[in-house]
């Protein structure tokens, strides 16, 4: 109190404006309570210092302890000892150290702005650098199990089953290794993915992550699947604390230009801003602190803060914002999705395509429909895996190979494929070439064998309306598509739609992220479910009406069945009367 009646603490007029109060609450505490603060250690020194010249004591082991403690001085008799300090930075955690004396020092956010940013959230920015061994090893899981893996198959699968028993095991366990140790390092309260926010926890210890977690957990995918959500909005989380940093730091330095930015699987180690022990050794103990040599004070660190700012700001001047948007993701095997990711489009694109000869189209069928329903979709199973090795290669590389072959040549890692699947004659006979043919030939037959009673006894939801409701859908899709006048010449057959209708009945049988409710032109429009001759200029020669929707493919394909048969029933009967007549005509003409 004799402190603020002192003529340094008044002030003319009224506080009766904000400023003025803010400004009298600034004055105090830069005069009166900050020096008060700084100078307690010295005060508590000279308070311990009068109180043992208050007692006197003639104790020499005592007397010792105060002269090591720094607490009184005997020249005489120990001339050199001001020359010994007493320091305790070997037990002193330095950053907590650091950052209470920071709390002392007025206007550090103006002073030492990159010091306050980064201490205020010093233990979240801490997690940066375990970024990278978690990127590392989900980019791995894409690229082995990209359009592999079905979903069911993931969602059941622990992530031992899956992984460590392949020819790469080396590689797996050293980046498995790096993931979970990073993972587990991690401490996040709260992760956030737009606009949601979820707790993070490990539910298991680190040794029972891999036998007790689905690799559905580790599998990033659009699909919107909630059983990689932690690990997506995990990933954001850590890469936005970057990006905080970073443009902090060009918002403070008034820089116009943009940081660069770089893809979160795409960032390397260099790329990542590290605050760990390393940070506290080498900025704080070996750059930018000293002890306090004078005599009484050696307990006391003096922080260099204008090299501590100026080596954060060096370093975080090279960091690149890590883009959060355009993400990779893993495909599940059999599903749709967009028109545009599909293993039949890349296929086609890097190795020519051509359709199958009728006969042999026919021989193939006949083969086909003898094997086990298993092995249909086991079929359709190594087939979508050997498209995902296709786009590795250029036509003049492959165009020789028959499928068997480039599966035994091509393929290292064959994990779950059916070695007898490999030799059979089908795949050893058929040329790469015609892969797509193949993969669609079998989807249809696939239709006729198992699916079709499926849809008819299980369905319902495919089994829409009462029969004129039924016989509208049918009417108005002709109308649109093969009876329409100015659609392409291909599509022009009920055969082409038929083989289509029956792929993609298929295709959203093995798949558990589509909506019947879609338009089906969404799903007819994809250059993927038709034949290699229908190109792009051919699908959008045609639009099918939003309301026809994709839960009633089943009816119009029987719709189309029928018309189909009743157009050759009518053009048999029309050659059998021709035929008739013809005879009838020869039978009265005279001799």
């Amino acid at each position: 109190m004799n402190h603020l009646i002192d003529g340094n603490f008044l002030q003319k007029g009224l506080l009766n404006q904000h400023e003025k109060v803010i400004e009298f609450e600034q004055n105090i505490e830069n005069q009166l309570i900050i020096p008060h603060i700084e100078s307690i250690v010295e005060e508590i020194r000279k308070y311990k210092l009068a109180y043992k010249i208050f007692l006197q004591e003639n104790d020499e082991q005592s007397l010792l302890n105060d002269l090591c403690n720094e607490l009184i001085e005997n020249e005489k008799e120990y001339p050199l000892l001001n020359f010994f300090n007493v320091t305790t930075i070997n037990q002193v955690n330095t950053m907590k150290d650091f950052h209470r004396k920071l709390q002392l020092i007025p206007n550090v956010d103006k002073k030492y702005p990159m010091i306050n940013f980064l201490i205020q959230r010093y233990h979240d920015y801490l997690n940066i650098q375990f970024l990278y061994p978690i990127v590392m090893f989900t980019n791995y899981l894409i690229e082995k199990l990209d359009y592999r893996i079905t979903r069911k198959h993931a969602s059941k699968k622990m992530i031992s089953e899956i992984l460590f028993n392949d020819s790469d095991y080396a590689i797996v366990s050293q980046l498995y290794s790096n993931f979970i140790h990073s993972w587990y390092k991690l401490k996040l309260n709260e992760i956030y993915l737009d606009s949601q926010v979820f707790k993070f926890e490990h539910s298991y210890p680190l040794e029972e992550f891999k036998h007790r977690t689905e690799i559905a957990k580790l599998l990033l995918n659009s699909s919107g699947d909630k059983q990689c959500i932690l690990l997506l909005a995990c990933l954001k989380t850590i890469a936005q604390l970057q990006n905080d940093i970073v443009q902090y730091f060009h918002k403070i330095m008034n820089k116009k230009h943009q940081p660069h930015a770089v893809p979160l699987q795409a960032v390397q180690e260099k790329d990542l801003l590290y605050l760990d022990k390393n940070f506290n050794s080498k900025i704080l103990v070996d750059n930018a602190l000293t002890i306090n040599y004078h005599y009484g004070n050696g307990k006391d660190i003096i922080y260099d803060n204008e090299e501590i700012e100026f080596m954060l700001r060096d370093q975080i001047c090279c960091l690149p914002l890590i883009d959060t948007e355009r993400l990779h993701y893993l495909n599940y095997q059999f599903e749709l999705y967009d028109r545009n990711t599909s293993l039949i489009a890349d296929a086609r694109q890097h190795v020519e395509q051509n359709l199958l000869p009728a006969r042999q189209r026919d021989e193939l069928t006949s083969l086909i429909n003898d094997i086990s329903n298993d092995d249909i979709f086991n079929y359709l199973g190594l087939l979508d895996y050997t498209f995902t090795y296709l786009h590795h290669f250029e036509h003049k590389h492959v165009e020789m190979l028959t499928i068997g072959k480039f599966i035994e040549k091509h393929i290292h890692f064959k994990m779950g494929i059916n070695n007898n699947l490999i030799r059979d004659s089908i795949l050893m006979t058929i040329y790469i070439e015609h892969i797509v043919d193949l993969y669609q030939l079998i989807e249809e037959v696939a239709f006729e064998k198992i699916l079709r009673h499926n849809i008819e006894q299980h369905s319902s939801e495919m089994l829409v309306g009462p029969m004129n409701e039924q016989n509208n859908v049918i009417d108005q899709f002709i109308d649109m598509t093969s009876g329409k006048l100015t659609i392409s010449s291909r599509l022009k057959d009920l055969c082409c739609w038929i083989r289509m209708l029956k792929r993609l009945l298929v295709r959203i049988s093995m798949n558990i992220n589509f909506i019947l409710d879609d338009p089906l032109q969404i799903y007819v429009s994809r250059v993927d479910l038709w034949t290699v001759d229908v190109t792009t200029i051919d699908t959008d020669s045609f639009h099918i009406p939003d309301h026809i929707q994709l839960k009633h493919a089943f009816i119009i394909l029987k719709g189309l069945e029928t018309r189909r048969k009743y157009t050759e029933f009518r053009q048999h009967s029309n050659v059998s009367a021709q035929s008739f007549d013809s005879e009838q005509s020869s039978a009265t003409t005279p001799i």
